[in-house]
Formats: C-alpha cells, structure tokens, sequence
C-alpha cells in the first residue's frame, strides 16, 4: 500500500519493509527477511545520512539475518558499520554502543579471534556497571559472555568466578527461571567439566536442563542440546547407560538439532547400534548456526 502511493523512495516504505523483515523472520522465512531488510537497508542508505540511526538499526536487523542463514563475515560486517554509526551519533556510554559492542565480539569470539573478543566484552562489561551500578541482568549478561571467551583462552579460574558472580545476580534479580540463567548454568557447566570437575558439571547441567524444559517446554530444540551435553559429562563419569538415554531422547526431539560433535562422540562411544551416516549428515552445519541465539543473542535493540 504505501510503496503504491509513495514510490520506492521514501523512508515510510523503508520502515514497512524493515517491519516485514521482521515478521518474516519470526516465521523463519529467512531468505525473504534478507530480501526486504537489504532494500530498506538500501532506501534509508539513499534518503538519510549514512550516520542515521535508522541506517544503523537496518544494518542491526541485516546482521542477525545473515547470521542466521550463514553469511558470518557479512554478519561482521555489518555488525562493524552498525557500530560505526551508532558512535557517530550517540556516546560510548550509550547502551546501544554496549550492546553492539557485546554482538561483535560474540562474533570475533566464534572466528577464534580470542582476544580481540576478550577486549570487547570487557570493555562492554566495564560500560554496563558503570551505567548500571550494581546488580543487572545486561551486567550479568555480559559477565556470562565473557566468560565464554576466557573458557575458550582457557582462563578458567577468572570464568568460574565471572559466571559464578552472574548467576547470582540473577538469582538475587529473580531471573532463576530466565533463559539468561539457563546460558550461565550452561557456561558454568562448560567450565567445571574443563576442569575435570564433572559431578559438579552434572548438577549445573541438570539445573540448566529442566529450567529449559520448564520455559521451552520438552521437545524445544534447545532441550535436545542440553540432553547431548549432560550426555557428554555422563560418559566421562563412566555411566554410558543413562547417557544413551538422553541421546535417545535427544534424536527423538530432533536430530537436526543435535551437535554433531557429541553426537559422533556418543554414537560411536555408548551407541554403536544407532552409528549411521544419516545422523552424522542431519547434524553437520546445525552447530554454529544453533550457536546464534545463545551466544550472540541478535534481533530487536537489545542486541547483547
């Protein structure tokens, strides 16, 4: 309707074609939320400033498509130039500013590039309790992604402690049944298991396991991981019974959503009888793309 009686170049159909983007999206119709964004993208480039914060918020919700269907070195990108222009027209005390800063570095974290990663959460970090004073859920956010960053540096002493500070803020914040405080069980799970700790990785993992089934509900993609995971840790400890079972229970959520690595691990471990190429294929390319939404948390303004 607008584009009819406004033509293409006009910022209300940019705007309408961003809001579609986003519906579409939500429909997991990702091609075509590329399709709109990269033309609202394209109109706001044409008819605003390219310091605009619309430009900026277009080049936000571009990244998060690319992302999701792949396209990482665009989704950097754009990540890098949304950034750019929030700097252009806001402070860096801006929580915008924090926000994007936690994307990108979510994003160099998943290239390998640690210490680039490193830099960014803390500096992000340090903004938010400046900003924040004291107890948060975007403080403790940031205190659970950077210490993502410091178990892959293997830092694990200062991520145990950064993880232990956020779930207890979000504990004190009655986020306990928030899906923040799932990632920071599943952070803390991560870490302890490193340190060869793997009953106390079994409680975090089983803590993080039901508050999932509790606000995904049982057959959520999301659920199947944390089963994979807890099967892992279960292997370790040497009782290859009960994870078969919760790989079993995995699969039968969804196999596409099962890890490849730990499923190859546990099919070839504890479950030779369900060993197939099959699984291993619906299972390959599922892992960093599942990886989004826990790590990097785009869409929406609160892009942390």
């Amino acid at each position: 309707m607008r584009r009819r009686f406004l033509g293409n170049n006009h910022t209300n159909v940019a705007t309408s074609l961003n809001n579609l983007s986003l519906a579409v999206f939500r429909l997991a119709k990702f091609e075509e939320a590329e399709a709109y964004q990269t033309e609202a993208l394209d109109i706001r480039k044409r008819l605003l400033r390219n310091t605009n914060l619309d430009v900026g918020r277009s080049l936000i919700n571009l990244a998060m498509v690319q992302w999701v269907r792949g396209n990482f070195a665009g989704a950097e990108a754009r990540t890098a130039e949304a950034l750019k222009v929030f700097r252009s027209e806001v402070s860096d005390e801006h929580p915008d500013i924090a926000s994007l800063q936690n994307n990108l570095a979510s994003m160099l974290g998943k290239k390998g590039e640690l210490e680039e990663a490193e830099a960014l959460h803390r500096k992000t970090l340090e903004v938010r309790r400046r900003l924040l004073n004291g107890q948060h859920a975007d403080i403790a956010y940031s205190l659970t992604h950077l210490a993502v960053v410091l178990t892959a540096s293997g830092k694990l002493d200062e991520a145990q402690t950064n993880l232990l500070e956020a779930l207890d803020m979000e504990r004190k914040l009655s986020l306990g049944d928030h899906s923040n405080a799932a990632d920071t069980l599943w952070a803390l799970e991560m870490v302890v298991a490193k340190k060869g700790d793997f009953a106390a990785a079994e409680t975090n993992l089983l803590e993080a396991l039901e508050l999932r089934k509790k606000l995904l509900g049982a057959k959520d993609p999301d659920v199947a991981e944390a089963l994979d995971a807890l099967a892992i840790v279960t292997v370790m400890r040497g009782d290859t019974d009960w994870a078969k079972g919760m790989l079993v229970e995995a699969m039968e959520i969804n196999k596409e959503h099962v890890n490849l690595i730990p499923l190859l691990y546990h099919v070839n471990k504890t479950m030779p009888e369900l060993r197939s190429e099959e699984h291993a294929a619906r299972a390959v390319g599922r892992r960093d793309a599942h990886a989004v939404g826990h790590s990097t948390g785009l869409g929406g303004q609160r892009q942390a």
